[in-house]
C-alpha cells in the first residue's frame, strides 16, 4: 500500500494504486511548491506488530501553474555493445505533459555521433541508425546527446541529457606481425631454454579482448608471454630434414576468445652429436661346425645420424678375435683364413662402431662409438650315423609265457653330431616273410618290450631273431641297425607225455587227448631181474624242466607192486619177484624235475602166459645208429629188420612201429613200416613216410613192436636209432631290411652297411655263407660299390655326388658253401639275391647361386623405413639347403638391411637423393660353408621432398612515403632455388602480410612478379598512423614445381 505524509494536506495518494489526487477546492498558490513524502508498505512483509517491510520515502514536488513538459528522470544512460544490430532499440525517453497535449521527440547530437541514433517523434524510443565499430577511430565510443520534448499547439517544450556509450566487443582476432618466422643456423645443440626468435602479435579490441597469451604445436619448444620462442628440447639437426615447422598460435581472453596463426620455421645447423647406431643390438649368425677359412659369418650395419662415415672392429679396435676377423670399412665378420677348429657350441664377439666426425667442422675431435654384440652359434651338420657301440654284446632273454609288454633289453645307440642331428629314435625293423613284429621298442628310451606271447616248444622256437633301428632328426636323417638274438628261456609248462598218450595244445598249455595203456604178455616162469616192459615218457621242456624220472604205482591192487619196480632213468619195468597171478594192474608214473614239477601217469597191464608159450625173437634189440640223407626221398627204404616168432611151426609174427609221444618217436608217422615176406621169414621194412629235414629234427628213436601168432600172443620190442646227415638243401635268407643310406662326398672305402644272410643247413660248409654283388645290367650300383665276401660289408668305390644321383639299387647275392642237394641244380651252391636301396644322403657342398649377376631396382627418397625394395634368392643344388644373406659392401651409411632368411632389401636409414643417387651393394648367399655373390644397383629416385631456399633470410628496402611517381615502384628482387637441384627450377613467388589483399590484389600496397620475383610499391605508403605505419612487413613465399 502507498504511504505519504505533507504539510499542506492539499494531496493526497491512493493506497492501492499509487495516484495522487488533490484535496479540497482551494486554489493552488502560482509557483508555490508543495512538497510530500511517499513510501510504499509490502502488507504481508511484517516485521514486527507494528511495522512493515517498505521503500524508502521518497520526496514528491508539487508546484502550481502552467509547467511544460517534464521527463521522468533528470537524466538518461545507456550502455550498448558494438555490435548491437542497425534499427535495434536502444533505449525509451519519455516526457509528460501536464497540459495533457501530445509531445513530439527530437533528437540532436552534441559533438560526434550526429546521425549515429534518430528517436521516434511519438514514440520517444532511440534507435541505432547505423553499425559501430568500437575499433573505428572515427566513432567515438561516448555519444552525448539531447532529447526534446515539445508539446503540440505551440506549448512548452523541455530538454534532457542522454549518454550512450559503446563497449568493445571481442571481435577481431589476434594478428600476427608476419605470417612465417625463420631462425637460421641454430645449432642443434644449444643449451635447452635458449631464445631462438621472437614473434609479436596485436589484437584491435581493447582490454581483455586484447590480452594476448601464445602458445607452440611443436613440444621441442615453448613461447613466454613475450612471444620469445624457447628450446624446451634437445635440437636434432638430423631429423626433419634439418629444420622445424611448427605453429604458433596467440589467443586473446574474450569470451569466447579468438585466436590467429603464424608458421615458425628453425633452421638447426649439424653438430657431431650422435654416435653410431647399429641396426641391432645382438647379432645372431649361424655357422655350420665343418665351416673352412674365410667364411662369412654375418655383417654388422651401423649408421650416423650425422652422415659421418663408419668403422668397424672389436672391442679395442682390433679387427681379429680368436678365429674370427671383420673387415673395417664394411663390418663384414668372416673365419680367418688359417685352420678353423669350431669346437664350442656358440662364440660371443663384442664389435664396435666409430664414427669419423666428418660431418661437420671439428667433428675429428669429437668423434663417438657405439657397440653390439655378435653370438656366433655354431651349427651341427649330421654327418654321423646312430651307432649301437655295444650291439655285440647284446644277449637277451626272455621267459616263455611272459606276458606281452614284458621288458626284454635296453639298446642305446649314440650320435656323435649336437642337438637335433644327435637325437636318436627307436624302432623295429620287420623280419622278412614275418607278419608283424614280435618286439616293440619304445623310440625314446631304447626299451625292447615282447609284443606276443612266446611258447619256445611251439614255432616260436628258442632263438629269435630282432633287428633296431636308430634314426636321429636331422634333415636328411640317417639311420644305424642293430641286430641281436633273443634267447627264449624255458619254463616248465609241459608235463611229461607217455608214447602211448596223444596231446594237444590249448594256448600255449599241453592238454592230454587220449591214453592207450601199456599191455604186455610175459611167461609164467620169466626170471627174476628180466626186463619186462619200457615205458617211455618225452618232456619238451628243457634241462631240468624236461628230465624225466619214472616210479610205480597201483591204487586198486597195491600188492602188485611188490612183484614189479621201474629204472628210475630207463622207465624198464622189471620183475622182482616170480609170477603167481594171471594179470598185473600197475600205474606208470612219468615226472620231470621242474619246479615245481609236472608229471603224468599211464596204465600198464601184465598177463601172464603158460610156460609153453615163447614170445617173438629179434635178430638184435637195438638198431643202429642208422645214418640217412635228409633228403632220401618218401618211400624210400631206411632199415630191414626181422624177429622170429619163438613157435615152432608158426612163423608167422606181426609188426607194427609204436607211435611214439613226440616227432621223434614217430609221432606224426614219418615213417612206416611195410611187412616182407622172405623165403619162410617175414621182414619189417622201415621206409620214409614224409619229407625229412635235419635243421628241424636230426635224430629219431623208433620202437618197433612184434607179435607172434600164438594161443596167447607175446610180444617184442626192438629199437631202431636213425640219424640224418645234412645235405644242402636250405638256401640262405636274408635277414636285413633294404634301404641303406650313405653321405656324399664320403672317401673311397667308406662303409655304407653289413648284409646278414642266414643259412638253416645245420653243418659246415652247407651253412657257410659267402657274399658278392650281382654282375648284372640291371644292377645299377655294380660299379660303385664292393662287398666283403665273408663278412657281407659293403663299402664304397667312388665319392658320391648326391647332384648327380640319389639313390642306387645295389643286387647282392649270398650263396652257401656247398653244392646244392636241390633238384636242377647242377652242382652249383644256393643262392639268393636282393636289392638293397642305398640313398645318398646329402652334404653341404655345392656353393648357392643366383640367376643373375646384376640387379637393379629404384626406391624413392622419402620412402618408408621397412618398405621392401626387391627381393633377391638364391638356389642351391643341395637338399635342405639352408642359404643366409648379407650385405657385404656398398651400403653407404647403412642405408639399407636384408632378412637374412628371405633376401628381402628393404631401406634400413634415410635416403638423399641429393646427397647419393644410388647405390651399389654386394649381396652375398652363404650356406654356413659356400657362398656366392651378387650385385645390386639401387637407384634413388627424386621426389619433392626440399623446399626453395632464398639466397638471404631476410630482405629489406627503404622508399619515400607518399610516392606516386612511376607506379608500380620497383622496391627490390627476391630470388630462391629449388632444394631439389635435379628438378626443373620453376619457382613462382607470392606474397602475404601488411599491404598484402588476398582476396582483393587491386587494394594491395604491394605485388611480385610471380616468376622472377621483382618486388613493386603499387601505391602511394603512408608512413604516419592511423592508416599508415614507417614499417611494412610482409613474408614472400617461393613454391616450387610452378606453384
Amino acid at each position: 500500500r502507498g504511504i505519504f505524509r505533507s504539510t499542506g494536506g492539499r494531496v493526497e495518494v491512493d493506497e492501492k494504486s499509487g495516484v495522487v489526487r488533490t484535496r479540497g477546492s482551494e486554489m493552488f498558490q502560482l509557483d508555490m511548491e508543495y512538497v510530500l513524502y511517499v513510501k510504499a508498505e509490502d502488507q504481508n512483509g511484517r516485521i514486527d506488530d507494528k511495522h512493515f517491510q517498505s521503500t524508502p520515502e521518497e520526496r514528491l514536488s508539487i508546484v502550481g501553474g502552467k509547467r511544460p513538459p517534464q521527463f521522468y528522470l533528470p537524466k538518461y544512460e545507456k550502455t550498448i555493445p558494438e555490435n548491437a544490430a542497425k534499427d535495434a532499440d536502444i533505449i525509451s525517453v519519455k516526457a509528460k505533459s501536464f497540459a495533457d497535449r501530445e509531445i513530439r521527440y527530437t533528437l540532436k547530437a552534441k559533438g560526434q555521433g550526429a546521425g549515429t541514433f534518430n528517436i521516434g517523434p511519438t514514440s520517444g524510443i532511440v534507435k541505432l541508425a547505423k553499425e559501430l565499430d568500437f575499433e573505428d577511430v572515427r566513432q567515438p565510443h561516448i555519444y552525448q546527446l539531447v532529447v526534446t520534448a515539445t508539446e503540440d499547439s505551440g506549448g512548452f517544450s523541455t530538454s534532457v541529457d542522454l549518454t550512450i556509450k559503446v563497449t568493445d566487443v571481442n571481435d577481431n582476432p589476434p594478428k600476427f606481425d608476419l605470417p612465417d618466422y625463420q631462425a637460421h643456423n641454430i645449432d642443434e645443440d644449444i643449451p635447452i631454454g635458449s631464445s631462438i626468435l621472437r614473434v609479436k602479435a596485436r589484437d584491435d579490441d581493447s582490454g581483455t579482448n586484447a590480452e594476448i597469451t601464445y602458445s607452440v604445436s611443436d613440444d621441442h619448444f615453448r613461447v613466454d608471454n613475450k612471444g620469445i620462442i624457447y628450446n624446451r628440447k634437445t635440437l636434432d639437426a638430423d631429423d626433419n630434414n634439418a629444420y622445424y615447422e611448427f605453429t604458433v598460435t596467440a589467443t586473446d581472453r574474450g569470451e569466447p576468445a579468438k585466436e590467429g596463426t603464424a608458421t615458425i620455421r628453425i633452421y638447426t645447423k649439424n653438430k657431431n652429436d650422435e654416435e653410431p647406431n647399429f641396426s641391432q643390438q645382438v647379432y645372431t649368425p649361424n655357422v655350420d661346425e665343418n665351416a673352412g677359412p674365410n667364411t662369412l659369418v654375418t655383417t654388422v650395419v651401423a649408421s650416423d645420424k650425422d652422415g659421418d662415415n663408419v668403422e668397424f672392429g672389436f672391442v679395442g679396435g682390433a679387427r681379429k678375435s680368436g678365429q674370427f676377423v671383420i673387415e673395417k670399412m664394411t663390418g663384414v665378420i668372416r673365419l680367418h683364413n688359417g685352420p678353423i677348429s669350431l669346437d664350442r657350441d656358440k662364440y660371443e664377439l663384442n664389435v664396435t662402431a666409430v664414427d669419423d666426425g666428418n660431418c661437420c667442422p671439428g667433428g675429428q675431435h669429437s668423434r663417438h662409438t657405439s657397440t653390439a654384440v655378435v653370438v656366433v652359434f655354431i651349427t651341427d651338420v649330421n654327418d654321423n650315423k646312430p651307432v649301437f657301440k655295444d650291439c655285440a654284446s647284446y644277449h637277451a632273454k626272455v621267459e616263455e609265457s611272459a606276458p606281452n609288454g614284458s621288458p626284454v633289453i635296453t639298446v642305446h645307440a649314440t650320435d656323435e653330431d649336437k642337438g637335433v642331428n644327435g637325437q636318436v629314435r627307436y624302432s623295429i625293423v620287420q623280419q622278412p616273410n614275418q607278419k608283424g613284429t614280435k618286439f616293440t621298442v619304445d623310440p625314446e628310451t631304447g626299451d625292447v618290450t615282447t609284443n606276443k606271447v612266446f611258447d619256445r616248444e611251439g614255432e616260436d622256437g628258442k632263438f629269435v631273431s630282432v633287428t633296431v633301428k636308430a634314426t636321429d632328426n636331422g634333415d636328411p636323417s640317417l639311420e644305424g641297425v642293430c641286430s641281436f638274438t633273443v634267447e627264449i628261456t624255458d619254463i616248465n609248462d609241459n608235463p611229461p607225455l607217455f608214447d602211448r598218450q596223444f596231446a594237444f595244445k590249448i594256448g600255449y598249455r599241453t592238454k592230454e587227448c587220449s591214453s592207450l595203456k601199456y599191455i604186455e604178455n610175459v611167461k609164467q616162469d620169466t626170471n627174476v631181474g628180466t626186463n619186462i616192459l619200457r615205458v617211455s615218457a618225452s618232456d619238451e621242456d628243457a634241462d631240468n624242466n624236461g628230465a624225466i624220472i619214472y616210479n610205480l604205482t597201483s591204487a586198486s591192487n597195491p600188492g602188485d607192486l611188490d612183484y614189479f619196480e621201474v629204472q628210475p632213468e630207463s622207465g624198464w619195468i622189471i620183475l622182482k619177484k616170480p609170477l603167481d597171478r594171471e594179470s598185473y594192474r600197475l600205474t606208470a608214473v612219468a615226472q620231470d624235475r621242474g619246479f615245481p614239477p609236472l608229471s603224468r601217469t599211464v596204465d600198464v597191464q601184465i598177463d601172464v602166459v603158460d610156460r609153453a608159450n615163447n614170445p617173438p625173437v629179434w635178430t638184435q634189440s637195438i638198431y643202429g645208429p642208422i645214418y640217412i640223407k635228409e633228403n632220401l626221398p618218401v618211400g624210400a627204404g631206411v632199415i630191414s629188420v626181422k624177429a622170429s616168432s619163438g613157435i615152432k611151426d608158426n612163423p608167422v609174427v606181426f609188426y607194427r612201429i609204436i607211435r611214439g609221444s613226440t616227432a621223434q618217436t614217430n609221432k606224426h608217422d614219418t615213417f612206416y613200416l611195410q611187412q616182407r615176406p622172405d623165403n619162410g621169414d617175414t621182414w619189417a621194412d622201415i621206409k620214409v613216410n614224409h619229407p625229412l629235414d635235419y635243421e628241424s629234427i636230426k635224430e629219431y628213436n623208433l620202437t618197433v613192436r612184434v607179435e607172434n601168432n600164438g594161443p596167447q600172443q607175446l610180444a617184442s620190442e626192438a629199437t631202431i636209432y636213425v640219424v640224418l646227415e645234412d645235405v644242402n638243401d636250405e638256401i640262405p635268407l636274408f635277414t636285413e631290411r633294404e634301404q641303406e643310406t650313405v653321405l656324399e662326398g664320403e672317401p673311397i672305402g667308406t662303409k655304407v652297411t653289413q648284409v646278414n644272410a642266414i643259412d638253416k643247413d645245420g653243418t659246415y660248409p652247407n651253412n657257410e655263407v659267402l657274399y658278392r654283388i650281382v654282375d648284372s645290367p640291371r644292377n645299377e650300383g655294380r660299379d660303385f660299390y664292393e662287398i666283403r665276401e665273408r663278412t657281407g660289408e659293403i663299402f664304397t668305390r667312388v665319392e658320391f655326388d648326391r647332384e648327380e644321383k640319389q639313390a642306387y639299387a645295389l643286387e647282392v647275392e649270398a650263396r652257401d658253401g656247398a653244392a646244392s642237394a636241390r633238384p636242377n641244380a647242377n652242382g652249383r651252391p644256393n643262392t639268393v639275391t636282393k636289392f638293397i636301396r642305398i640313398g645318398i644322403a646329402d652334404k653341404n657342398d655345392n656353393p648357392p647361386f643366383f640367376d643373375k649377376t646384376l640387379y637393379e631396382a629404384e626406391v624413392d627418397e622419402n620412402e618408408d623405413i621397412q618398405h621392401t625394395v626387391l627381393t633377391v634368392t638364391a638356389k642351391d643344388l643341395d637338399e635342405s639347403s639352408r642359404i643366409r644373406y648379407e650385405i657385404t659392401n656398398g651400403n653407404i651409411g647403412g642405408a639399407f638391411a636384408v632378412k637374412n632368411m628371405t633376401g628381402a632389401i628393404y631401406v634400413a636409414g634415410p635416403l638423399d637423393y641429393e646427397t647419393r643417387k644410388r647405390y651399389e651393394l654386394s649381396l652375398v648367399a652363404t650356406d654356413s660353408v659356400n657362398e656366392a655373390t651378387t650385385k645390386v644397383i639401387i637407384h634413388i629416385a627424386d621426389v619433392n621432398d626440399r623446399p626453395p631456399e632464398f639466397d638471404r633470410p631476410n630482405y629489406e628496402a627503404t622508399i619515400e612515403e607518399e610516392r606516386s611517381d612511376g607506379l608500380p615502384i620497383p622496391l627490390l628482387k627476391v630470388t630462391a632455388t629449388d632444394g631439389d637441384r635435379d628438378r626443373v627450377q620453376d619457382i613462382v613467388y607470392f606474397l602475404t602480410g601488411q599491404g598484402i589483399y588476398m582476396d582483393n590484389p587491386d587494394q594491395s600496397q604491394f605485388e611480385v612478379n610471380r616468376t622472377s620475383g621483382e618486388i613493386y610499391v603499387r601505391k602511394p605508403l603512408d608512413r604516419d598512423h592511423p592508416k599508415g605505419r614507417p614499417t611494412w612487413r610482409f613474408t614472400v613465399f617461393a613454391q616450387d614445381e610452378g606453384g
